[in-house]
């Protein structure tokens, strides 16, 4: 049975022209909005925390699928506030275990980001999308997600063995074990 579908001619452009105009826009869109991006940088000269806080903001909204590989951990961090009960001290190394997951996480995926518009802009000068390159961003989506994952298992570990020599074992039991991340990175597959 032969499912395949023909276009003529006349379609064929209709359907490039379309694509093309597609990508123009979109291209647009995003040189304005980095533009915006850059002109509120310039404004907030001086302001190293503003600045990086700003150009996360724009990574997250401008590339929600990479952020979505990050487990939810803020449950497990609100229960070890709660193990280790009214000790200032062990709240603050607590929520410093949280600024430290939470930065190495936006860093990895900043530097991901980076990296993958520095290919982009190679291949773009060699104007070809070929499947070495499709599987080199497979390749690097995974180690993404992999690296996330470490980033995730080691601060964790350092949270529940700090709960567990502030509060105790028992304590360190309640703040509950690391779920799996069972996000699947897709996959491409030829042949049977």
């Amino acid at each position: 049975m032969n499912r395949s579908v023909s276009f003529s001619g006349e379609a064929t452009e209709k359907m490039e022209r379309l694509g093309r105009r597609e990508v123009e826009s979109r291209d647009r869109i995003v040189s304005m909005t980095k533009s915006s991006l850059d002109a509120m940088l310039e404004a907030l000269a001086g302001d190293a925390t503003a600045q990086k806080a700003m150009r996360r903001g724009y990574l997250r909204a401008a590339n929600p699928s990479t952020y979505r590989r990050m487990r939810d951990l803020e449950p497990f961090f609100e229960r070890a506030l709660r193990a280790v009960g009214d000790d200032t001290d062990a709240k603050d190394t607590v929520l410093a275990i949280k600024s430290e997951l939470d930065e190495a996480r936006e860093a990895r995926c900043e530097a991901f980001l980076d990296e993958r518009e520095r290919t982009k802009k190679a291949a773009e000068a060699g104007d070809t999308m070929d499947l070495g390159g499709m599987q080199s961003r497979l390749r690097e989506n995974k180690r993404l997600a992999e690296d996330l994952g470490q980033i995730e298992a080691t601060l964790f570990r350092r949270l529940v063995d700090f709960v567990s020599a502030t509060a105790g074992a028992e304590k360190a039991k309640e703040i509950g074990d690391l779920p799996l991340n069972e996000r699947r990175q897709p996959s491409i597959r030829f042949g049977g």
